[in-house]
């Protein structure tokens, strides 16, 4: 609307000169703004009734208060105010050609600087449409690259064909109960068709849970003003180890005879090995580690491979491994791995568990690859945000320098037909336009590259293993915005090289 209003110079001069006022032009000009200004804002709010629907899809499922998100009145007045502000600001260039002299601006040719601001403004307007498209477009390109990376990393452990479910019996049990429960479900559903082994553990990897204990090593008391070795613990019940794909590194797994009655035992993975024991066989050392331990001294008996238990893009921690035979606990996550789909045993396991107690609630059965795959929610939620932010900024950013780069040839129409009849090819006319197209991506280019580089900083929170400063990202976005300000160039410089010198001449 500022170009067209200012495009609208002559025109102003024209009314002023054949008798119409000041007011009454402004008027006119008002009236048109802020109806075109009104209709957006009608339209906006239609849009962000629908985009409701929308959001709380890209919205995870367990995020708290997803059905309270809605367009809220004060959010819809100040956007209904702006839209109403973008009416206002168009005045701006009627205001100053009303001041002009209509004789002076009827002898205003297109060198002069009225002409010129119009053509600085357009230029203007699309750059900082392109700087702040390409601003967008880099964030999502940084967590398109993520995602990537993400989808490629090691968790410890492997997810395919394996389906969980959490079980916690309501009535209070003892331990000694609640393993001997457990245990039988172990059984029960190790013998369906399909399954190949099982397990259990208290707090599945990537479920956002875990627990963490200050260790004591036997025969090394702390120095003064040292602190701890902390980790985390884990309760696991059956062939956890075989059943995750965890690989026993060196020592023993547990085994029946790890029960109340013999001495307590442990598992470490090599994170905490090297951490307590570097350069030492930990096999046979004994550690106290809080709660963990209940107060016992418990004797290492294996070393297993480091999971991913917090998240795909935090390295595995130090951890320990107890059975459940002699730590007990009141629920358990069973691990079933199968030779089928998954999710198809589902119903046959909540059978052969309700057949052994049908007051125990079944929770949270699913395949625990979309377990690892709910992990990376908060980063899929942030792309899928940023996606759709640059899709929408990549498109007005186009459509701007394709309306920019048509209007000049529009203008330039005259000036090409001339050029032509004297003689100027096809291809010259043709770099001529797209050149003007280039110039303003150039120019948001060389904008919206340092403020992309600022902004990406406060990504940091949600990229892995990726700078925010990653050149091969900036490349590719750069590369992105100058094929599509290219192609939204070409159409009108196609229709420039094919304006008739003639007709041109003639008019």
């Amino acid at each position: 609307l500022l170009v067209r209003a200012t495009e609208r110079y002559r025109e102003v001069a024209v009314r002023l000169a054949i008798g119409a006022s000041r007011g009454h032009v402004i008027r006119g000009i008002a009236a048109e703004s802020l109806l075109l200004a009104l209709g957006g804002t009608l339209l906006g709010r239609g849009l962000a009734a629908a985009g409701v629907a929308v959001v709380r899809s890209l919205l995870p499922g367990d995020m708290p208060r997803v059905s309270a998100v809605h367009v809220d009145l004060r959010v819809l007045l100040v956007c209904a105010a702006v839209g109403l502000l973008v009416g206002a600001v168009t005045l701006l260039p009627a205001l100053t050609a009303t001041r002009t002299s209509p004789s002076e601006a009827l002898r205003a040719t297109r060198g002069d600087a009225s002409m010129r601001s119009g053509v600085r403004l357009r230029g203007a307007i699309v750059s900082g449409e392109i700087a702040l498209a390409l601003v967008l477009v880099v964030g999502a390109g940084l967590m398109v690259k993520t995602l990537w990376r993400l989808s490629s990393v090691d968790p410890g452990f492997q997810s395919a064909r394996v389906l969980t479910f959490r079980l916690q019996p309501s009535a209070p049990r003892s331990s000694g109960e609640a393993y001997q429960y457990f245990t039988r479900v172990l059984d029960e559903v190790a013998a369906l068709p399909g399954v190949q082994s099982t397990g259990g553990i208290h707090h599945l990897p990537m479920s956002g849970y875990n627990w963490w204990a200050d260790i004591d090593v036997e025969g090394r008391p702390l120095a003064a003003g040292e602190s701890p070795t902390r980790a985390g613990w884990r309760i696991i019940a059956g062939d956890y180890l075989r059943t995750m794909g965890i690989p026993l590194i060196s020592g023993r797994a547990f085994s029946a005879r790890d029960d109340g009655n013999n001495e307590r035992v442990m598992l470490i993975n090599d994170v905490l090995a090297k951490r307590l024991f570097a350069g030492e066989d930990p096999i046979g050392r004994r550690l106290r580690a809080g709660n963990a331990t209940r107060g016992h001294w418990v004797r290492i008996i294996g070393v297993t491979r480091g999971v991913r238990h917090q998240a795909l893009e935090q390295s595995p921690d130090p951890e320990m491994y107890f059975p459940l035979a002699q730590v007990g606990m009141s629920f358990l996550n069973i691990v079933m791995r199968t030779t089928l789909d998954p999710l198809a045993l589902a119903e046959p396991t909540r059978r052969a568990v309700r057949a052994l107690d049908a007051s125990v609630p079944i929770a949270d059965m699913r395949a625990l690859s979309t377990v690892v795959q709910e992990s990376t929610a908060r980063q899929r939620l942030v792309l899928r945000l940023l996606a759709a932010f640059a899709g929408v900024g990549l498109l007005l950013a186009v459509i701007g320098v394709y309306g920019v780069v048509a209007f000049g040839v529009t203008q330039r129409r005259h000036e090409i037909g001339i050029r032509t009849a004297l003689g100027a090819r096809r291809q010259s006319i043709i770099g001529m336009v797209l050149r003007h197209g280039l110039k303003h991506a150039l120019i948001g280019l060389a904008v919206g590259v340092p403020a992309a580089i600022a902004l990406a900083r406060t990504m940091r929170g949600v990229v892995y293993d990726l700078s925010t400063s990653d050149p091969l990202t900036y490349v590719a976005v750069v590369l992105i915005l100058l094929m599509a300000v290219g192609l939204a160039s070409w159409i009108p410089a196609r229709r420039a090289a094919s304006v008739d010198p003639v007709s041109v001449l003639k008019d």
